[in-house]
């Protein structure tokens, strides 16, 4: 199976008082714009999830209704898992990913610091057991085979790295 972990899109900032709530903080404009340019990078260079989960989080689920549009991705292939929130234990989602399908390509729309610490987990089996930063919109791809206890780094892509892809350069 092949995880592509997704850091949301940029936000407005926390204590706009337009969203008190962190929960409802939207992608901004300026968010949402290079969220789709980063997404057109992914096609480019050839990147394809067959399915989308994302944190219940306004942000991350903006971000996953930005990636299903490129891709074409129908609502039956959208979903939200509490696994993804700012709080939860990686280990959670990292117990639901293993009973998707083996020869699947999932994108996890989260948030950081969970994202690096999933990655960590799935890449070594400690949450702590290596640094991995995810900017904004940036894309971790990690394989993981059956049996096999722990995934392989495949690649790491900036959000200025993809949109570069998607300008062609």
């Amino acid at each position: 199976m092949r995880l592509l972990l997704m850091r949301h899109g940029v936000a407005v900032e926390p204590g706009d008082p337009a969203f008190p709530s962190d929960h409802d903080r939207p992608l901004s404009p300026q968010g949402r714009k290079r969220t789709i340019a980063t997404v057109r990078g992914m096609l480019e260079l050839g990147i394809k999830p067959d399915r989308i989960v994302t944190s219940p989080l306004r942000r991350a689920r903006q971000t996953a209704e930005i990636v299903a549009a490129e891709f074409s991705i129908g609502g039956g292939q959208l979903s939200e898992s509490a696994g993804l929130t700012p709080d939860a234990d990686p280990q959670q989602i990292a117990r639901e990913v293993r009973g998707y399908s083996a020869d699947e390509c999932v994108v996890l729309i989260g948030h950081e610091p969970h994202l690096s610490m999933l990655a960590s987990h799935l890449l070594t089996g400690e949450s702590d057991g290596m640094d991995i930063l995810l900017k904004k919109a940036a894309v971790c791809g990690i394989e993981l085979s059956g049996g096999e206890a722990r995934g392989t780094l495949h690649f790491l892509l900036q959000p200025k790295h993809l949109r570069a892809a998607a300008d062609g350069d």
